[in-house]
């Protein structure tokens, strides 16, 4: 399971660069396990703090990533 999220991760990252839209430089495998580590946490948080706002905190996510990751 882990490997398999990582390695999905890691196509979709690679494909990005592929086609120009993610930075040449960004290193496609510690940036999957960077998002999965990312998600995990969130999930596990939020079993813990019911206050969290999981949709904010995706758009917040999405945004840095995005971000960080635009040519």
């Amino acid at each position: 399971l882990n490997r398999g999220s990582r390695n999905g991760f890691k196509l979709e990252i690679e494909t990005g660069i592929a086609a120009g839209d993610i930075r040449e430089d960004v290193d496609a495998p510690a940036l999957a396990a960077l998002i999965l580590a990312t998600l995990r946490g969130v999930n596990a948080l939020s079993l813990i703090d019911s206050s969290l706002d999981r949709a904010a905190v995706r758009r917040a996510f999405v945004d840095m990533l995005r971000r960080a990751l635009a040519k």
